[in-house]
């Protein structure tokens, strides 16, 4: 049965009339066809559009985020939790060869995903914890902690891998769970005698 439709007089510019049927021409469809066509696409939303552009351009969805200091990591990672509308947060740790628990940061967002994975900011140090405490408390204020998972497990690295890649391997490797407090995701860090959990404060 095909669809109902109805006629719908409207007045436009003759040059947008003109661009209509020269579109409509070179795809093989009737005016008709072109402008209800572009009618539909403009009510598909944002992430549609934007992953259209994306696969355009050859860039993948997900943007590694560029790591230069503790400071500038923190103001990084909570400049995306307070303004980029994020969806869900991913928190995992791994080791290098300076660090016993550098933190792995994920977020992702309606069009796109943000990948820090080789941060600054070393948790195993004790002065490291106040920038913890605010990224914890930054997800308490935003209402986004019931959104935050953690991995269970320590992660390999993964800078050297592509993005899309990397983001895998954490999925895989540190097997995320939901968190429910700041002591689940300390708790991994804790069975390394890193942290003593339960001297550990989350930010007021």
């Amino acid at each position: 049965m095909a669809k109902e439709s109805k006629p719908l007089g409207i007045r436009i510019a003759t040059n947008l009339k003109e661009r209509l049927s020269l579109s409509a021409e070179k795809h093989g469809r009737s005016l008709n066809a072109e402008i209800a066509l572009r009618l539909r696409e403009s009510f598909e939303s944002k992430s549609q559009v934007i992953d259209e552009i994306f696969d355009s351009m050859s860039l993948g969805k997900i943007q590694r985020m560029r790591s230069t200091s503790t400071p500038a990591d923190t103001k990084r990672i909570l400049s995306v939790l307070r303004n980029m509308g994020t969806e869900k947060i991913i928190l995992g740790a791994r080791k290098n060869q300076l660090n016993n628990a550098v933190l792995i940061f994920v977020a992702q967002t309606e069009s796109i995903t943000f990948l820090m994975d080789n941060t600054s900011i070393n948790m195993a140090r004790k002065p490291r914890e106040l920038e913890v405490q605010n990224i914890f408390h930054e997800l308490d204020k935003l209402g986004l902690l019931e959104y935050t998972e953690y991995c269970e497990n320590y992660l390999p690295e993964t800078s050297g891998l592509e993005s899309k890649n990397a983001l895998q391997v954490i999925l895989e490797k540190g097997k995320p769970h939901k968190l429910i407090d700041i002591s689940d995701f300390l708790y991994i860090l804790s069975v390394h005698n890193i942290f003593n959990t339960s001297e550990f404060h989350s930010q007021g």
